[in-house]
């Protein structure tokens, strides 16, 4: 039963770090409708965040490992999803989901895979179901053919589920024997990294009008049938060889 558990969350951990990036994205800009920074803030924030949380955890001092941060991530992206699905009935919610889902997706990526680096070195690795995975996916994008009314809660209880799912992994790697210290050092000069960085990409990003609806949507269900077809191709490729 463990065991089922353990893939089940690994394959709803894989979508995640497949996702995060590009999923989010698309739903925060095409939130990001109208010409006023109000509008446009949770997409700012969440790229911003995205682009830049890698150099704020390389400038604080802290003892925390990738085991952790992946933890963290997450709980910043359930959070996120939380926010998000409230901001469908109050739009500034939307703003703190971008923070917290730009976040994770800046921390979750490069945590699991030094978590499933090491899983593999001590031949603990754990493999996901491919059907499992497919589904979770096809399940976010149904999410898109809705209306924005329904489209925007429907993707953040579904990405919010996923990320319940990943717990169920997560909450089990009790073992991780890595010096805590698994990071870099800390250094203050990504601390200015960081803020450069952050004021850069808000202004760069938020001096852009983001307009075009129609060939978003064109972008977004292209993506749903380039991975489909990636995550059946490769299912089918693994069972020849």
């Amino acid at each position: 039963m463990t065991q089922q558990l353990n893939s089940l969350g690994k394959s709803a951990l894989l979508i995640l770090s497949n996702t995060i990036i590009v999923l989010p994205f698309m739903i925060f800009i095409q939130i990001a409708k109208g010409t006023s920074l109000l509008a446009l803030l949770p997409f700012l924030l969440f790229y911003t965040f995205r682009m830049t949380g890698i150099f704020f955890i390389r400038g604080i001092k802290t003892r925390i490992n990738s085991y952790s941060l992946l933890k963290i991530s997450l709980y910043a992206g359930l959070l996120g999803c939380l926010l998000g699905f409230l901001g469908s009935f109050y739009f500034p919610f939307y703003t703190l989901a971008g923070i917290f889902l730009g976040v994770s997706a800046a921390w979750l990526p490069m945590s699991n895979t030094s978590v499933n680096y090491y899983l593999k070195n001590t031949n603990q690795l754990i493999k996901g179901k491919t059907l499992i995975s497919l589904l979770l996916f096809l399940a976010l994008g149904f999410s898109f053919v809705f209306p924005p009314s329904l489209k925007y809660p429907l993707f953040f209880v579904f990405y919010g589920i996923v990320y319940l799912l990943s717990f169920q992994l997560v909450g089990n790697l009790d073992n991780y024997k890595v010096d805590p210290n698994d990071l870099e050092k800390a250094s203050y000069k990504y601390l200015i990294l960081f803020a450069l960085f952050f004021v850069c990409l808000f202004l760069l990003r938020s001096s852009r009008l983001l307009a075009n609806s129609l060939e978003f949507d064109y972008f977004i269900f292209g993506f749903f049938f380039l991975v489909t077809l990636y995550i059946v191709a490769t299912n089918f490729f693994k069972n020849k060889i």
